[in-house]
């Protein structure tokens, strides 16, 4: 485009006539108003701003309409996305044959047990921990059935997710080992009894610093229907000694000063529990059983006259002897012998072994004491205030033992953790050198139900 600039250089001095005769600024305007640009063009100024700017919303309407329609293709995209995972299992192995596999145990329902996996895993399983859907609890064998998975292999192999999700955030986890755990009878999938848990000892592998205190690690559970983890307590953590470690003679020392102070707790705890006796439970008074014979014998006055034999007296004053179903048959002819002497032991559970004696023969037979009907409704109704007695007693002395042993355990943590610090300074260069090893951990936790158990942390 052509610029017509009219420049002058060196303009020639204005004269005195030409200064006074634009000194009349009222008609130096009026000569510029009549001046003024045609009509035309104006309009032309005006079309043009408003072809321009109608130029200018369609552009932009192109630009909203493409990012409109990128943000609408994502949107659809993510449902779909989610739509799909949804459908998927949340647990989902990448190969079908190759898994983790199960290490199975047989264990009685009524009596539990403990189990060992690998070198330093442990099982225990209480009595009578198992229960079918309607909610009886079973008795019989039961097939336990369990697997640690500790690296990413065991991980990916078992399709086991290990993300987390908690106040709108996820997180990946770190894991210290999980296990999954369930139980069969004769094919049929077993639940825990409410209130009953199997110990899990998991032993396991962890980075942490050389003879530092563990890192902190949680127990989660699977929910498998919520697809998340979900917190259930804080994993208790014990650092088992490395063979490298034990050769060094500090180390050595370090280790023998840790077991005095743990022998040394072990006792004040002893010492404590005799302090503070257990309460004995009152034994449930029992009927007489008129399909099991009797014996027309009065022990009581045999007992003598200390306070332990006026207590048997008062508990059993108006009893009758009765023959145990666990004590072996009575001879014949044994009922019509005249005993010279007899001896009487408790054996617990309200039983007692009764020694006959005569000219050196013996007759050993287990008995209890049981009362009549009248008897032992009396008794029973003495029985369950006792009962509520004891229950207050247990608790109490639950609570003085459990304050006392916070107290005994926090001298221990404090003392080994002095005796870590003078080692861990001696130890200087080493720490130095080698920030960070793995060391072998055992886990200890709870599981409560049947499933899989991580010990992790965000």
């Amino acid at each position: 485009m052509k610029k017509n600039y009219d420049i002058k250089f060196n303009s020639p001095k204005l004269s005195s006539e030409r200064i006074n005769s634009h000194k009349d600024f009222d008609a130096l305007l009026a000569s510029f108003e009549q001046k003024k640009p045609p009509k035309k063009n104006r309009m032309f100024i005006r079309q043009m701003t408003w072809v321009s700017g109608a130029i200018a919303a369609a552009l932009i309407g192109i630009v909203f309409w493409f990012n409109r329609s990128s943000v609408d293709v994502v949107e659809q995209y993510q449902e779909k996305a989610t739509a799909y995972f949804k459908e998927q299992s949340f647990i989902n192995p990448p190969f079908e044959n190759i898994r983790p596999s199960f290490a199975s145990y047989t264990v009685n329902s009524t009596d539990g047990g403990t189990y060992e996996y690998g070198k330093n895993s442990k099982l225990i399983v209480p009595t009578a921990a198992f229960q079918d859907e309607s909610g009886q609890v079973i008795e019989g064998d039961v097939n336990l059935y369990y697997r640690e998975m500790h690296d990413p292999v065991d991980f990916f192999l078992s399709g086991i997710p290990l993300t987390y999700d908690s106040a709108g955030f996820s997180y990946t986890l770190e894991s210290a080992g999980m296990i999954e755990i369930y139980a069969e009878q004769d094919g049929k999938r077993v639940r825990m009894v409410p209130g009953k848990t199997i110990d899990i000892e998991l032993a396991s592998e962890i980075n942490m610093p050389f003879l530092s205190v563990p890192p902190k690690y949680n127990i989660y559970k699977l929910d498998t229907e919520a697809r998340n983890w979900v917190y259930q307590e804080v994993d208790r953590i014990s650092v088992l000694a490395s063979e490298s470690m034990s050769n060094d003679p500090a180390i050595a020392a370090f280790e023998n000063q840790i077991k005095i102070i743990e022998d040394k707790a072990k006792q004040a705890i002893a010492d404590i529990e005799q302090q503070i006796p257990e309460p004995i439970m009152p034994q449930r008074p029992q009927q007489r059983n008129s399909d099991l014979p009797s014996l027309e014998l009065d022990f009581l006055d045999s007992f003598g006259s200390s306070a332990e034999a006026d207590a048997i007296r008062e508990k059993y004053e108006g009893a009758i002897w009765q023959l145990s179903a666990k004590s072996p048959a009575v001879p014949a002819d044994a009922a019509s012998e005249e005993w010279e002497d007899f001896e009487l032991k408790a054996q617990g559970e309200g039983l007692y072994q009764l020694s006959l004696i005569k000219s050196g023969r013996r007759l050993e037979l287990l008995v209890e004491p049981v009362l009549l009907d009248g008897q032992f409704a009396a008794a029973l109704a003495q029985y369950e205030e006792d009962m509520l007695a004891y229950e207050q007693a247990v608790a109490k002395r639950k609570d003085a033992l459990a304050s006392e042993m916070e107290r005994v355990e926090s001298e221990k943590v404090a003392q080994i953790a002095n005796i870590r610090a003078d080692l861990q300074q001696s130890q200087e260069a080493f720490v130095n050198t080698s920030p960070s090893q793995k060391q072998k951990v055992v886990n200890y936790f709870k599981a409560s139900s049947f499933g899989i158990w991580n010990c992790d942390r965000p």
